[in-house]
């Protein structure tokens, strides 16, 4: 099932928080905007997370670490 959601993505896409955790991309991704919105899709029995981006990107995520804390975005 896809949900619509917002990444804020000033700093680039590195993180998200969904379903109750922290999600990554690696690498991390240039972006520059100040959020995209989309749609959130979780595979593979929630181990890899889907976010399309309403303008045809896509972005897959994978779970974070338990000790993972999100950068600062200065």
């Amino acid at each position: 099932m896809a949900y619509r959601a917002a990444i804020w993505s000033h700093c680039g896409v590195e993180w998200s928080y969904f379903g109750g955790r922290f999600w990554v991309v690696d690498p991390p991704q240039p972006e520059g905007s100040n959020e995209l919105h989309g749609l959130m899709t979780l595979l593979e029995r929630d181990e890899r997370l889907i976010f399309d981006v309403d303008d045809g990107r896509r972005y897959a995520f994978e779970p974070a670490p338990d000790s993972y804390a999100p950068p600062p975005c200065l």
